[in-house]
């Protein structure tokens, strides 16, 4: 084999990778180093560990919205009109602490951050202070470029997520704007019935899990993945809520030996976050109008946009508020006792 025909296969091969990596990079699928412009970008639960870069290093923003699916059908804009800057959502699906924590390490890294709405979904507590609900890319969230050949030369990219875009656009489809990112309310049904299936109120519960057995993994959370945020920055509000389950929520918790570690958790999160000065806490599981009317809800934690919407409101008017501790207890008192009224029979 000849030195030139050598010389010309490596060419040809460092030309075919560079113009893999150039369509990549023009294009952008994933708004990596840009927030598209000049077509609408495929943003969708599929990929939302890698979309989510792009859309926190790039879209204009100074305040966020971060939780679990419970958050993502929250809008922005509404956030825009009621507490007043420029609103986006950094959500992940069954996310953990650690998966909010990348997002808002991205948010706080590239920008100065005015506020943060914090859904705190305390089961997102629970997993161990690195652990994500999914692989996440992390490469696509640092600032190091030299790994970026892991997306400019990645074959899914290349061949399913150009030509999906592609596919995308020639739909027709409009910009997708902030509130419509990760929206899936207008994909089910929001009822008693819905919520009902598969739930037997009155079966029997077994004796309670330890309350203490994940206090381990809930104060690593706090002083790894939360607490670092707030500490780090007094120049940010934390808006921090406990999100409203649907009663029946609660009563599968202690069907399952739940409810009281979950409660118990909730007590002390809330005793670690009272002290900030830049932190307003917000407990919304005992708001009866939203949790005790099934209707509301999808299936028993899930609830619909118009509740999402409500929130917001409720949390510019500073409604819902967490003063002292026994404001939790007395709602865990609440919360045990339509458990109680549900598991015999009746409604609350």
């Amino acid at each position: 084999m000849s030195k030139k025909f050598c010389i010309g296969v490596l060419s040809a091969l460092l030309a075919a990778l560079l113009l893999c990596a150039g369509t990549v990079f023009v294009v952008d699928p994933l708004q990596i180093y840009r927030q598209a412009t000049w077509y609408t970008p495929l943003i969708d639960y599929a990929t939302q560990v890698y979309t989510n870069a792009g859309i926190a290093k790039h879209y204009s923003y100074d305040s966020a919205i971060v939780g679990t699916s419970l958050t993502e059908n929250s809008a922005p804009s509404l956030y825009d009109e009621l507490f007043g800057g420029e609103w986006i959502k950094l959500v992940t699906s069954g996310g953990t602490a650690h998966n909010h924590a990348i997002l808002m390490d991205v948010a706080f890294r590239t920008r100065e951050m005015k506020r943060i709405v914090y859904g705190l979904d305390i089961y997102s507590f629970i997993a161990e202070k690195d652990e994500t609900a999914q692989y996440v890319p992390m490469y696509l969230y640092d600032d190091n470029p030299f790994n970026d050949v892991y997306y400019l030369l990645n074959k899914d990219i290349l061949f399913d997520r150009l030509y999906e875009t592609y596919q995308y656009n020639a739909e027709g489809l409009t910009y997708l704007t902030r509130d419509s990112m990760y929206y899936w309310g207008g994909n089910y049904e929001f009822s008693e019935a819905e919520v009902l299936k598969g739930v037997n109120p009155t079966a029997g519960a077994p004796d309670q899990w330890d309350i203490s057995i994940y206090d381990r993994q809930m104060n690593d959370n706090l002083e790894y993945n939360l607490l670092p945020f707030i500490e780090q920055h007094p120049e940010t509000e934390f808006l921090i809520y406990f999100p409203p389950y649907s009663v029946m929520e609660y009563v599968l918790m202690r069907q399952k030996g739940h409810l009281d570690f979950v409660l118990n958790m909730k007590d002390l999160i809330t005793e670690r976050l009272l002290p900030y000065e830049n932190v307003k806490l917000y407990d919304f599981q005992t708001r009866a109008d939203w949790v005790l009317d099934l209707n509301n809800y999808k299936d028993t934690t899930h609830h619909s946009p118009e509740i999402n919407d409500a929130i917001a409101y409720a949390l510019a008017a500073d409604e819902g508020r967490v003063h002292d501790i026994y404001d939790v207890y007395e709602h865990d008192e609440q919360i045990y006792d339509w458990v109680d009224i549900v598991s015999e029979g009746g409604r609350p």
